[in-house]
């Protein structure tokens, strides 16, 4: 149980590291330096005999990844350098793990979070906004912040839970494709709405008891159209045209 307790405290001391990744950021390491502090405490306690020097010397280089997916890498890292020190046959070391994952999950977590999440998020706030919500604002710094935590906490037990394989989870989840769908969802939101704002002057309250209904039967509409290998853009306008035929519910 204690041992339980310690491994949580250790992944929480990663993540509040993390958020500080970009601290010294700078033209030469990018975010070498701020990766060497988010490990050192970790490489402290499996090498206690070394000197700081010393225990940064394989990190203190290049290094840039997108920041809500730094816990994952930096608690797989401290997996397979745990590995190390125990003497354990580790798939790959640990800097050259870095090294070969950085650029992919900076890839993956950009288009997600910043090209995906992020305009989804503004997108919602907007419409609701114009509909006279004062607590728009609020809604969408939850609705992008909320994911980006749990993302942050989950990855780091994950990246320590997996280590090496950890490589291959963006392929099994298939994160890459959420974001292109996420993209194209932003899209056509955003077509949607200049269209509304175009030619409705006025809009009265969305009734949230029908906005409530309404949602799950869109998610799940566009979820069954996915799987079944509907492209986006059909599936996104077989939605519009579900929208557009309640009208008369969302609009009164």
């Amino acid at each position: 149980m204690k041992a339980g307790v310690t491994a949580l405290w250790r992944l929480l001391r990663l993540n509040i590291r993390c958020l500080l990744l970009q601290a010294s950021w700078n033209y030469r390491q990018f975010q070498g330096l701020g990766w060497c502090f988010v490990l050192l405490p970790e490489l402290r306690r499996l090498y206690p005999q070394r000197t700081a020097q010393e225990l940064v010397a394989d990190y203190l280089k290049y290094f840039n990844t997108n920041t809500f997916l730094a816990p994952a890498l930096a608690a797989a890292t401290v997996t397979l350098e745990e590995q190390r020190a125990a003497n354990d046959a580790a798939p790959i070391a640990a800097p050259a793990f870095c090294s070969a994952v950085m650029a992919p999950f900076a890839a993956v977590g950009d288009a997600l979070f910043w090209g995906g999440w992020r305009p989804l998020s503004a997108c919602v706030a907007v419409v609701l906004g114009w509909c006279g919500y004062q607590w728009a604002p609020l809604l969408m710094l939850a609705l992008f912040n909320v994911p980006a935590v749990v993302t942050r906490l989950g990855g780091a037990w994950l990246g320590w839970r997996l280590g090496a394989q950890l490589v291959d989870l963006p392929r099994r989840w298939r994160l890459a494709d959420i974001a292109v769908v996420l993209k194209h969802i932003v899209v056509v939101a955003l077509a949607v709405l200049c269209a509304l704002m175009v030619h409705r002057q006025e809009l009265p309250v969305v009734p949230l008891v029908a906005a409530a209904l309404m949602l799950p039967l869109l998610l799940a509409v566009l979820v069954w159209s996915l799987r079944r290998g509907v492209p986006v853009i059909v599936a996104l306008t077989l939605l519009l045209g579900l929208v557009l035929a309640t009208d008369s519910l969302f609009f009164i």
